[in-house]
């Protein structure tokens, strides 16, 4: 995700882990930063996550991605593409999905939807964010929660990964409800 709007989206099938991501990093990121007309100039970001901390996957960003946003552990995630997750989730929401298969195609239909603008105003926050982290001293205050919501999940990644869901969906929509369970 960049000001100029979003990357490739890639799904995930199994269990994620630190090779899996490399693999990712390996066939995504430069593929996305040509496409939104980065080339190399761009700050790469992720939380401290295990997977994303494993010594490959440093080496991999080491030799492979010179500027990154280092934060320490413990740190609150402050990653921007954790709140254009509800951005794709309302429109998804507008679909009948009544399979993974069918939920695919639906987030591979919405993701490019989504616009510019949503993704500028997200990247352009970073600087408050990190402010707002400074003065409260590395703990989450008033003002961090008022500009990120560290309660919203990867969308796409959890609905992927869960069959249930879909179960629940289909109970949810079928008993009059928005047609998501759970805290999604």
């Amino acid at each position: 995700m960049a000001v100029l709007g979003v990357g490739k989206l890639v799904f995930i099938d199994g269990i994620m882990h630190k090779m899996a991501f490399v693999n990712i990093l390996q066939n995504n990121l430069k593929e996305s930063a040509d496409k939104l007309g980065l080339g190399s100039n761009f700050i790469f970001q992720q939380d401290n996550d295990p997977k994303h901390t494993a010594f490959v996957v440093k080496e991999w960003l080491l030799y492979h991605c010179r500027n990154q946003l280092n934060t320490p552990p413990q740190f609150p995630d402050l990653n921007v593409i954790e709140n254009l997750w509800p951005h794709l989730e309302r429109a998804v929401q507008k679909h009948p999905i009544t399979s993974k298969e069918q939920l695919k195609s639906v987030l591979q239909e919405e993701w490019p939807n989504i616009a510019p603008e949503t993704t500028r105003h997200l990247v352009e926050s970073m600087p408050r964010r990190l402010e707002a982290v400074i003065s409260a001293k590395g703990c989450v205050s008033t003002l961090l929660s008022s500009i990120w919501n560290s309660d919203v999940l990867g969308f796409a990644i959890l609905a992927l990964e869960s069959e249930a869901w879909l179960q629940e969906r289909r109970t949810n929509s079928s008993a009059g409800g928005v047609g998501y369970g759970g805290d999604l």
